[in-house]
Order: structure tokens, then C-alpha cells, then sequence
């Protein structure tokens, strides 16, 4: 059974797009213990798929083993660099991270792949990472798991040292929100003003490396994603969905000493709190009681890292 484990952005700075074609981001990527998990099983006759999501998860998109599935795409890129066949297999994908949340399932998904099968096939790390990038930005990241900078188009990485196994409570609200769409927004937003979101020449309240060390020290710390604007720019549903999200931990304007940091992850629509180590179960338990009964879907996760095989 291969874990795909889920990501979170604990900042994501987005850029207008460049000549290349892409939006060049700056982000802080952290893998927490909220997977999917892929059976492989080798057969004789063609190769199966199947998924099955779990019952909690309210959005069901239909995966089908062809192009626009980065499972898929990951087993055919790997099949391109070692020159032959992988051979028929029966995969059956087990799909607890939600689709359309910022939260690199499918991404996860194709990283398990890749590592399976060129441990596999003797692939060396280098052409490892050739194929990760080759089927999607967030694969090199997810691939290698744990703490890293990422630039670039995000497969740029530079790997930190891991952050503590910090509780997260993910939170996704009963909507999506497709990256493809979100970009598309960005770039209507940017046009018209000239300039990327923060504002010309304005600085973000604190660098990647900043929340990181906060983080690593456990102090409270502010970040930044850019997709926060966008989504309160287009979706309605957002502004109501945030004004109860932030309202979370806050007493007569005071925040919960044991919040360390609220953001969503990537291009949304899931968001997450980070805790201190120590807060005690039952506040866990509380905020994530608080979220399901406001027609969210909530988990209790933590921060994840370290070799996978």
C-alpha cells in the first residue's frame, strides 16, 4: 500500500505570468499525515483503476485512467524514461485527501507512483525528479515530502529542516475552486490594476523564512496567500465562508493563545490552523466539532515529513 501524503502552504506569494507561460510563486510547502493511499497489485490482463472516496469527502470527481488523471500521467511518464512497458497492474485508489482544496491530492497521488516505480525500475533520483516535474509543479515537492521553499513554477525547491509534528485542523468549505479558474482570476485582477495583488512595492507582513522559524519556535506568526483576494473578489460564498473562519479562536477580539497560524492552502478552497504541540486534545476536538457543524468538512491532521518507500 503506497502513502500519498496531502501539503499545505504556509504562505504562497503568486507573481504575474511570464513569457514561459506560467506564474511564477514563492512558497513555504509542508507535508502533513492526511493521505491517500494507492494498492497496486500486478495482473495479466490490462491494467485496471478504480477510486473510492471516503464517505466523509463531499465532492466526487470521476477519475478515469487516461490524461487529466495524474496518476495516469505519472505511470506513462515513468513508462518514457525507462524506455519500456511498466507492465498491466491493478491500482485501486483510496482518496481521503478532497479534490479541489489547495491540498495536492492528486499531485500526492502521482508523487507515490513515481517513487514506487522507480524504486522499482532502478531509476536514479535525478530522473526521478525530470519525471515529477514533467506531470506537475507541486510533484517534486511531494515527492521528496516534509519542509521546503518553493520557487519558480513551484518545483524549485529548497529543502528545510523539518518543522515539529505540529497539530493542523484542515477545513474545507461545501464548495471548490479549480487552480486552472483561480489563475485566470488572478490574471483579470492584475490587469486591471497594474500590478500583482499585495500592491505595487508593498511588503508582505513576513517572509517564507520568517513563518518559518515562527513556526519552528512556536510563536503566533501572520503570513500571506495571494488566492485569499481572488476567491473574495469572485466567490460570494467565500466572504461567508471566511468571516466565520476567522471569527475561529477569537474572544472579545483576543486570540487563542494555541493558534499559531489560520491560512488557506493553496488556490483553495481548504484552509487549515496550525496549534502549538501542546494543546490538549479536547480543544482539537472542539474547533473541529465548531467546523462540521458548519457544513464543513474538517480533520485533525499534523504536520508530516521524512523518507517514504
Amino acid at each position: 500500500m503506497l502513502e500519498a501524503r496531502a501539503k499545505i502552504n504556509l504562505y504562497l506569494e503568486v507573481f504575474p505570468r511570464v513569457s514561459e507561460g506560467y506564474h511564477p510563486i514563492r512558497t513555504l510547502f509542508q507535508t502533513v499525515a492526511l493521505s491517500d493511499r494507492l494498492a497496486a497489485e500486478e495482473i495479466e490482463s490490462p491494467t485496471v483503476f478504480s477510486a473510492h472516496y471516503d464517505p466523509d469527502l463531499t465532492f466526487h470527481p470521476e477519475l478515469q485512467w487516461s490524461d487529466g488523471n495524474l496518476l495516469y500521467e505519472a505511470f506513462e511518464a515513468i513508462e518514457m524514461a525507462i524506455g519500456h512497458p511498466c507492465g498491466r497492474w491493478k491500482f485501486d485508489l483510496q482518496k481521503r485527501i478532497p479534490a479541489q482544496s489547495g491540498l495536492g491530492g492528486g499531485s500526492a497521488d502521482a508523487a507515490a507512483l513515481i517513487r514506487w516505480l522507480s524504486r522499482k525500475f532502478g531509476l536514479n533520483p535525478r530522473t526521478e525528479q525530470a519525471v515529477a516535474k514533467q506531470v506537475g509543479a507541486d510533484v517534486p515537492f511531494l515527492l521528496e515530502n516534509g519542509t521546503a521553499l518553493g520557487e519558480g513554477n513551484g518545483s524549485a525547491l529548497s529543502p528545510l529542516p523539518l518543522l515539529p509534528p505540529l497539530p493542523v485542523l484542515i477545513v474545507q468549505p461545501p464548495f471548490t475552486m479549480s487552480t486552472a479558474k483561480m489563475y485566470e482570476q488572478y490574471d483579470h485582477i492584475v490587469s486591471k490594476s497594474a500590478h500583482a495583488l499585495n500592491g505595487e512595492g508593498e511588503q508582505s507582513p513576513q517572509s517564507p523564512l520568517q513563518v518559518y522559524e515562527a513556526l519552528k519556535s512556536q510563536y503566533p506568526v501572520d503570513s500571506r496567500n495571494d488566492f485569499e483576494a481572488v476567491a473574495w473578489e469572485y466567490y460570494p460564498e467565500y466572504r461567508v465562508f471566511l468571516n466565520f473562519f476567522s471569527r475561529l479562536g477569537k474572544d472579545e477580539g483576543s486570540e487563542d493563545p494555541s493558534i499559531l497560524l489560520k491560512r488557506m492552502s493553496g488556490s483553495g478552497s481548504a484552509h487549515y490552523i496550525v496549534f502549538r504541540s501542546e494543546t490538549d486534545r479536547a480543544v482539537l476536538a472542539h474547533y473541529e466539532s465548531v467546523c462540521r457543524n458548519h457544513r464543513c468538512w474538517a480533520v485533525l491532521t499534523r504536520f508530516s515529513g521524512g523518507v517514504m518507500v
